[in-house]
């Protein structure tokens, strides 16, 4: 949970927080999730991460612009994390800068979501 949520004490509070830029800070923690396995705060009290500290760079199984990456979503300022069109160009320029294949359809391209009561589910692809 992105710090200015921590921090919100009630609904009017809770309300006036960029929900955006916590979208991106969860981002940042996905990631380094999935690059280390392991909570990126799993050290740490809460008052640590509201008041900004993040974990060292975990340089054994993050690259360095990858940290950077990681360290520009999950800032402690919302208004210095990337946006979501400014995430997805690095991506972007970051996956064919390594000669990967990035003409391929976003997802919502691929599928087209029915609504569905037959599974169980709110959507289905059938």
């Amino acid at each position: 949970m992105a710090p200015e949520l921590h921090k919100a004490v009630n609904n009017a509070t809770r309300h006036s927080v960029n929900k955006r830029a916590c979208d991106m800070y969860a981002l940042g923690c996905t990631i380094y999730a999935a690059y280390t396995g392991r909570d990126p705060f799993h050290v740490m009290t809460p008052q640590q991460v509201i008041q900004g500290e993040r974990p060292d760079f975990p340089k054994d199984v993050i690259s360095p612009d990858m940290w950077s990456f990681v360290e520009n979503l999950w800032s402690s300022n919302p208004s210095e994390r990337l946006t979501a069109k400014k995430a997805l160009a690095w991506m972007k320029h970051k996956a064919a800068s390594e000669g990967m294949d990035i003409s391929l359809p976003t997802f919502e391209k691929e599928w087209e979501w029915k609504p569905c009561n037959d599974h169980g589910g709110p959507f289905c692809t059938a």
